[in-house]
């Protein structure tokens, strides 16, 4: 609006149709800046302060009053009433300007509180966010901490003593290494460590056991082996006994088959 009255101050009258050809210019690029910003304010006009839309009333308003005093200059400049048009200049279109300016700035003003209060606003959640992310990712360290304790503390009961000494049982009975003492917890009866305690018990009973076994079976073939001697002398003395009978049955038949014959004759 302030550039139409430039041309009042131009020098001569080619000046004054050059000011007014770029005037015509500005006044274009200014209706199609105003009809975005009629837009964009029509599209949030949900989100618009009722300050905002009452300010840009007042801008309006005052742009209006200021444009026809401005047209009014230009009118006595083109009829070239040139002091008609700077009495309209200091008089009506100066306040005017000043209005205008004023409201344009308490907008700004506004806007620019807005954002900063808004700009706090988000700073102070952005912080706030911040706290609880901090809050959450401490809790989920201490979760995770808690859970890796209940894990450990669980696969400890689990194998019946520390995997370090699991290991070292399990190495020794593959290494046939028996005698191995097995640690087990007082009452633990399902572990790891329990079960390889009972697998051993049993083993040494089981070698126990065999170990008995042939014992015993080596004292039955001793048994065996006196008594297959005593049957064979038993055998020859039965022989020996047969013989001597053999032959006293001999002397026997034939004592009688001589007495037979005496008796005969």
């Amino acid at each position: 609006m302030h550039d139409r009255a430039i041309a009042v101050l131009a020098p001569d009258q080619a000046a004054t149709a050059h000011e007014l050809q770029e005037i015509e210019r500005l006044i274009q690029a200014y209706q199609q800046a105003n009809q975005h910003l009629q837009q964009v304010l029509s599209s949030q006009a949900d989100t618009i302060p009722p300050e905002v839309l009452h300010m840009m009333q007042e801008i309006e308003q005052r742009e209006a009053a200021g444009l026809a005093v401005s047209n009014q200059i230009l009118q006595a400049l083109s009829q070239g009433n040139r002091a008609q048009a700077e009495g309209l200049l200091w008089n009506q279109a100066k306040p005017l300007y000043v209005q205008w300016l004023g409201s344009i700035n308490r907008l700004i003003d506004f806007e620019e509180a807005r954002i900063i209060a808004n700009s706090t606003e988000a700073n102070r959640e952005a912080n706030g966010f911040g706290t609880v992310m901090l809050l959450i990712t401490a809790l989920a360290v201490a979760a995770s901490i808690a859970a890796a304790v209940l894990l450990a503390r669980n696969i400890t009961r689990e194998l019946g003593a520390e995997p370090y000494a699991v290991r070292n049982v399990v190495q020794a009975l593959r290494n046939v290494e028996l005698t191995v003492k097995v640690q087990v917890r007082p009452g633990d009866t399902t572990s790891v460590m329990a079960a390889v305690a009972d697998m051993q018990q049993r083993f040494h009973e089981l070698v126990s056991a065999v170990h008995s076994n042939i014992a015993h079976l080596r004292a039955t073939s001793t048994e065996i082996s006196a008594g297959n001697a005593r049957l064979g002398e038993r055998t020859d003395h039965t022989t020996d006994s047969l013989g001597r009978t053999t032959l006293a049955m001999g002397a026997l038949t034939h004592t009688v088959q001589d007495s037979a014959q005496c008796t005969a004759s």
